[in-house]
């Protein structure tokens, strides 16, 4: 890889070889900007690569849990109740489940077709990442991502993508 000169590198996996990547390439010599996905954005990444090595590497990401403008209530609440701080899915799985009950509150029942329409009927469904809405296709109407970086021990925000 290194032999064509890349300018950018983006790893799309987890963090334990995200974290062999970065080191990898930055004790090769490599100078260009490294990206990964979601999927190694842990403090775990920036241990396994080392400070030097992940320091101003970029991660796509949805809204984490310290991105999130008002989230600072609801974080002080789960570290109260989980003695631990909220990983980076731990908004999302919250909104999932309020997501979830909310159709099968709103359909009236747990039967899968009932609830798959009171999916598809719902539009502005007030989450973290903002009210929820699904298009015909059934994904999201809006995206969400946002770019994190490297920043000492942890990842910061970037860019909101606003």
């Amino acid at each position: 890889m290194l032999a064509k000169k890349p300018d950018f590198v983006y790893w799309t996996g987890y963090f334990q070889e995200g974290g062999l990547i970065a080191r990898q390439l930055r004790q090769a010599g490599y100078k260009g900007s490294i990206m990964v996905g979601d999927g190694s954005v842990s403090p775990k990444l920036i241990e396994i690569a080392g400070d030097e090595a992940a320091e101003g590497l970029y991660a796509t990401m949805t809204q984490t849990p310290d991105t999130l403008e008002g989230a600072e209530g609801w974080i002080e609440a789960y570290k109260k109740k989980y003695a631990a701080e909220p990983g980076p899915y731990s908004n999302q799985a919250y909104d999932a489940v309020r997501l979830a009950a909310e159709a099968v509150t709103k359909a009236g029942a747990t039967d899968g077709d009932k609830v798959i329409a009171a999916l598809e009927a719902i539009d502005g469904f007030s989450m973290f990442s903002g009210p929820l809405k699904f298009t015909p296709e059934h994904t999201l109407a809006n995206g969400g991502f946002q770019i994190l970086v490297v920043k000492g021990d942890k990842f910061a925000l970037q860019d909101a993508l606003r």
